[in-house]
């Protein structure tokens, strides 16, 4: 199973906010909770979202914004494929032999 961090919600979305859809970083993104904690929403896959900042101050505690991509649990390969997609830069070339690049 694929952990849930921040950045893999971020790369599941693809850096996207997905109430504006607008371009977002790892430093501009929020973790936006689609049914929100105070009312007795989890930190699951299904209910976390990428949302920018004022997306994310805009939507508050409410449940009447819906992201546009229904959240989800993504597969592994799924990740890896977005990160590539991304332009994912090896920390080391030696690395390059067993991730076949």
């Amino acid at each position: 199973a694929v952990k849930l961090t921040k950045r893999n919600v971020f790369l599941r979305d693809e850096y996207k906010c997905q109430y504006c859809g607008c371009s977002v970083t790892d430093v501009t993104a929020t973790l936006d909770h689609v049914h929100p904690v105070s009312q007795g929403g989890k930190t699951t896959w299904v209910n976390s979202t990428t949302a920018c900042k004022p997306c994310n101050y805009k939507k508050a505690a409410s449940t009447k914004l819906k992201p546009t991509v229904a959240p989800h649990q993504p597969h592994f390969w799924e990740l890896i494929e977005k990160r590539r997609r991304q332009g994912y830069q090896l920390k080391h070339p030696s690395w390059a032999d067993y991730l076949n690049k």
